[in-house]
């Protein structure tokens, strides 16, 4: 069986445990909903800033060479002064443009390093000759110098028809460098941008070797095999480059070499359809999250720790007044029951109240004891003084038995002489004396019954109110306790004996009285003896009337 402090100490370590976890968990799935949420989505707006910032790098490179195409020297095609301020400006962009020209409808381009390739058929060419105004070509390989580069070019225009161009062809490494400095973070540790054109070719990329060379988009023949195997090994970003080809703005997660990584792109305008990628280690961008997410944890965890302890110590301050009255209950129950403890009250809550009135429990009841005891003892005494009065009848009793025996025998022998008086007158002064004696004998008798039947019947009446006075006691005695019935029990059962020997010496008066009739009747028969017989009889007439006269008295008394 739990004691109070384990059932309190689980309801509310349950309660606070599911309190604590419940918070704990509401703050990881807000971390991983909105906080996570809210730093992919920053982060994709940082790509798209960086997107724009490539875009602006872009729209700078066409404000130049359309500023190159106002220059009249340019738009009228005059070679010497073109290639002249063409070669100037240039010298001021070292590290952008791979060279700077112009042309005109014959298709040829008049270059910086003073080659001449024929560009009729190029794409940039193509676009202007059908009345673009700008034009960016796919990445190609340049005429003049044989390195990977694309054109921005801008027609210029005469009477609203395509005239010339002036033109400026920016190697790819410049492009490359561009976008691998492009960082999502301050450290940019493990980051790095790229750019696919319209047809998933990879413009910039940290592997050079797949720079031109493949496509994430469409499947082309790959020859050589190192290329093949680290192409193959990015062929988990063809998700994400086919949505950056269709033009969407958004970020693809993905694993690769078992780390995990984010892509987050975004188109850049300004350009044949290229959009730009930075990929991010996804710690990088989540670790934030995850140490918010670890650190709620851990706090979660030292507040359920902290609000156990404190749940035992509340549990243990509502439970100790309570198992020390469990205690004294206890002492109580077992042993001797010591009525004198009381309970400590150290509060005035609950508990503090319960321990008042229990305390007033244990003083009530050790009233009621005393109170027990000493009725118990006033019982004891009455009993033994009831036992002594029954003692003093029951001898009294028999003495009365024996002096009734006594006179039956003396009536008897009364009886007897005067049935021997007819017979025998000679003897009749002998008689008398007999007779006087015998009377005297049974004066006494009738004295000491009369006396005896006295002393009885004071006793009976002593007796009748001790018992009405100790049956009143009794019933207040029952009130108090059990332990009296037994007592007043015994005391009943003493009163029902003394009715039914007053019952006997009640019958004895009967006899008595029967007695006194049948000495009167003698006395009667002597005096009429006494009559025939004269002078003879008169004294021992005079002993008849005596005794008549003295059985009348003995009938009066015994009634």
């Amino acid at each position: 069986m739990r004691s109070l402090f384990t059932k309190l100490l689980i309801i509310f370590g349950s309660v606070v445990t599911f309190a604590v976890l419940g918070f704990g968990f509401t703050v990881v799935v807000f971390v991983e909903q909105s906080i996570n949420k809210t730093v992919l989505e920053l982060s994709l707006r940082t790509t798209q800033a960086r997107a724009e910032y490539f875009s602006e790098w872009v729209r700078a490179r066409k404000g130049e060479i359309e500023g190159l195409a106002a220059i009249p020297a340019i738009a009228e095609q005059i070679k010497p002064d073109a290639l002249t301020i063409l070669k100037a400006f240039r010298s001021t962009k070292t590290g952008i443009y791979d060279l700077l020209f112009y042309g005109g409808l014959d298709g040829l381009g008049y270059t910086t390093t003073d080659a001449v390739p024929n560009i009729s058929n190029r794409s940039y060419y193509v676009e202007m000759k059908n009345g673009a105004d700008f034009a960016i070509s796919e990445p190609i390989i340049s005429r003049a110098t044989g390195q990977p580069v694309f054109v921005v070019a801008k027609s210029v225009k005469r009477d609203g028809a395509f005239y010339g161009f002036a033109a400026g062809s920016i190697e790819l490494k410049t492009i490359t460098a561009t976008a691998e400095s492009l960082r999502l973070t301050e450290k940019g540790e493990h980051e790095f941008g790229f750019i696919l054109t319209k047809d998933g070719i990879p413009l910039a990329f940290p592997d050079d070797k797949l720079r031109m060379n493949v496509s994430f988009t469409q499947e082309k023949e790959i020859q050589d095999e190192e290329v093949k195997k680290i192409f193959a090994s990015w062929a988990v970003l063809k998700p994400a480059a086919e949505k950056m080809t269709a033009g969407e703005t958004a970020s693809y997660i993905f694993t690769k070499d078992n780390k995990k990584l984010i892509c987050f792109f975004a188109p850049i305008t300004e350009t044949p359809g290229w959009s730009l990628g930075i990929i991010v280690p996804a710690q990088t961008i989540l670790g934030t999250a995850d140490k918010i997410k670890f650190l709620a944890l851990i706090s979660a965890l030292i507040a359920l720790i902290a609000a156990l302890l404190i749940t035992g110590a509340v549990a243990r301050l509502i439970a100790n007044p309570l198992i020390q009255t469990e205690k004294k209950l206890h002492e109580l129950a077992s042993g001797e029951a010591n009525l004198t403890a009381r309970l400590p009250v150290k509060s005035h809550d609950e508990v503090g109240k319960l321990a008042v009135a229990f305390n007033t429990f244990l003083a009530n009841l050790e009233s009621i004891i005393l109170n027990l005891r000493t009725s118990v003892r006033e019982n004891e005494f009455i009993g033994d003084s009831l036992a002594a009065g029954v003692e003093e009848i029951s001898s009294t009793l028999n003495e009365l038995a024996s002096n009734i025996e006594s006179m039956r025998k003396n009536l008897i022998t009364v009886s007897e002489e005067v049935m021997n008086i007819n017979t025998d007158a000679g003897e009749t002064h002998e008689s008398s004396v007999s007779i006087d004696k015998l009377i005297e004998l049974l004066s006494a008798n009738f004295a000491n019954s009369s006396t005896a039947v006295e002393e009885m019947i004071s006793s009976i009446n002593s007796i009748s109110k001790i018992t009405e006075d100790k049956t009143h006691l009794a019933t207040e005695l029952s009130e108090l306790g059990s332990t009296g019935n037994s007592e007043i029990a015994e005391m009943l059962s003493l009163i029902k004996d003394l009715t039914t020997s007053i019952n006997t010496i009640k019958e004895m008066v009967k006899v008595i009285n029967g007695i006194a009739g049948q000495t009167n009747l003698l006395a009667m028969n002597a005096a009429i003896e006494a009559a025939h017989a004269g002078e003879a009889g008169s004294g021992f007439s005079v002993v008849a009337e005596e005794i008549r006269n003295l059985a009348e008295d003995t009938n009066k008394r015994a009634k």
